[in-house]
């Protein structure tokens, strides 16, 4: 299937990036001895080969060429994240960022959805037909599965750029005709694809790193959310509550409230559990998982030794850099799961501190926020002895940007090739149950049911073993808050904030950078369109979001 991808691949590349056109000659050539859509889905081992391509294009989302921009720009410059590093500046300054010419930074999740995933997607529900199946059930479980693929990626951009053109078959040709769907068509366009999806779908995957029925109505609900808060009518979010539900009420899913897997005999509690490894998957006894990216090496789907999860290496702290009070170096790398952070993406202030007024929540606790760090170089006169950083740094900026800040302990794992590489094989959640919670309470609280909107949360909340809330304290910022609690790193943060129009405002409020704060500007709740695919698009126009130049 690889030759498959690349060539459907290179045609959408030439039409939506404005590379350099074929001549017709090129074009008519039709070499049968590579694989092909005509030759490639002669039986369902085609088809699921094409999933599998499908699946490695959606796990670069995150986990791709450019890993660095593709995990940081969803999280930093929002109200849970800066850039730690000094020399990554992303959304230090949206006026610099933010436009439409800063080509890589801005275009980086336009490529990955029109050349990664899409062409692969279309391939195959194009199709579908041009083999006989043994059953219905067989063939609308498969075409599921590559429309939920489909609607997942029209999701992501359309909470990045808003309305997108919607490109829902193979170009034969290059095109340089495209316009932007209104953010309305793009959802109901996706809404489409997923309740296809939920109907076929089995209701838990049949392999680890697939989909089902519970990813379909999962995501269903935060569509339904968008299809409200973009129409106004609330019936939308009745039927968020109810796709919601279907999740939420299936005895199948449950959340973790034992400890199990991997370091069940180790400290911890069975939040940390959660992200041990070999414990993101239904097959380790995790019950609330829903939907995950794998990374296992020598697994269906999995990485090479020479990738990996990168999460590790964007959000930990560069300490193997800090210094002692002698400026010697204070740490050495070991073989633990700490690993080789580079503090490319830093927790703000608002997260690291404010939102936490309980101490008995266990999603704050120092087995799943590491806030203290002990001088671990024999050489170091300091030797076992506890850092205070603000008492041993003169430069505040690396004190508390990089090198040493409290460490959110999801990224640990066993680590790839040694300490020094920053990658691990665990396998990231993409979706989870306490998150579907908060999705339906985010419906309930929008049709005005402020009580079980509470409930909702507080399931969430009674498992972490905090306070329960009323009624009263429910509205969209403590529904931000608990998110944030909840599913730092795993969450797609700008998505959340621009889908529920909350970007702008929080960002100002919380990011930790003051240039930061002072120039996010309201048309910046959606990314401008890349200028290079608007110059490429000769034969029609392609409009710029409002705002930018």
């Amino acid at each position: 299937m690889k030759t498959n991808i690349v060539l459907y691949s290179l045609l959408a590349t030439l039409s939506l990036l404005g590379l350099s056109a074929c001549s017709d000659s090129v074009l008519e050539e039709n070499p049968t001895a590579f694989l092909n859509v005509d030759n490639a889905f002669t039986d369902p081992a085609g088809f699921e080969a094409g999933l599998t391509g499908m699946y490695s294009g959606l796990r670069d989302e995150l986990y791709g060429p450019i890993t660095i921009i593709l995990l940081g720009h969803m999280m930093v410059g929002t109200d849970i994240a800066s850039a730690g590093d000094p020399g990554i500046r992303f959304f230090n300054s949206y006026e610099t960022d933010m436009r439409p010419e800063n080509d890589l930074f801005i275009s980086a999740l336009w490529t990955w959805a029109y050349t990664q995933v899409l062409p692969v997607a279309n391939a195959i529900i194009e199709n579908i037909d041009n083999i006989e199946w043994d059953s219905e059930a067989d063939r609308n479980a498969l075409l599921g599965e590559a429309q939920f693929g489909r609607a997942y990626v029209y999701n992501v951009l359309v909470n990045v750029y808003n309305g997108v053109p919607i490109v829902d078959e193979l170009a034969s040709s290059p095109r340089f005709d495209f316009t932007r769907a209104s953010r309305l068509e793009v959802l109901e366009f996706i809404r489409q694809d997923l309740e296809f999806a939920a109907q076929w779908l089995p209701n838990i995957p049949v392999l680890d790193g697939r989909t089902s029925s519970a990813a379909a109505n999962h995501l269903l609900s935060e569509v339904f959310i968008s299809l409200g808060r973009e129409t106004g009518d609330a019936s939308f979010y009745n039927a968020s509550v109810q796709a919601a539900s279907q999740v939420i009420d299936d005895p199948a899913y449950e959340l973790v409230t034992n400890r199990f897997g991997s370091a069940v005999d180790q400290p911890g509690d069975y939040y940390s559990d959660l992200f041990k490894d070999g414990n993101q998957d239904r097959s380790s006894g995790n019950t609330e998982v829903i939907w995950t990216y794998q990374h296992q090496f020598g697994t269906p789907g999995g990485q090479s030794d020479s990738e990996g999860n990168m999460w590790l290496r964007t959000w930990g702290p560069r300490f193997f850099d800090a210094r002692d009070p002698n400026n010697f170096r204070a740490f050495i790398l070991t073989e633990d799961s700490i690993g080789r952070g580079v503090g490319w993406v830093r927790p703000s202030g608002y997260w690291i501190y404010d939102i936490w007024d309980d101490p008995n929540d266990i999603r704050n606790n120092r087995f799943n926020v590491r806030r203290e760090w002990f001088y671990n170089n024999p050489e170091s006169e300091f030797f076992g002895q506890k850092l205070v950083p603000h008492e041993f740094f003169g430069n505040e900026y690396r004190d508390t940007m990089q090198h040493i800040y409290p460490m959110i302990r999801k990224i640990e794992g066993d680590l790839l090739n040694g300490p020094t590489t920053g990658r691990t094989f665990t396998d990231a959640m993409v979706m989870r149950l306490s998150e579907t919670y908060l999705l339906r309470a985010e419906a309930h609280m929008l049709t005005g049911d402020l009580a079980a909107a509470a409930d909702d949360i507080n399931v969430v909340r009674a498992r972490a073993q905090t306070y329960l809330i009323s009624a009263s304290d429910v509205n969209i910022d403590f529904i931000l808050d608990e998110r944030a609690r909840e599913l730092i790193i795993e969450e797609p943060r700008r998505r959340t904030l621009a889908r529920t129009g909350t970007l702008v405002e929080r960002t100002r409020r919380y990011n930790t950078l003051e240039e930061t704060r002072n120039t996010i500007q309201d048309y910046n709740q959606w990314f401008p369109i890349p200028l290079s695919v608007i110059e490429a698009n000769l034969e029609a126009e392609l409009e710029q979001n409002p705002g930018y130049n």
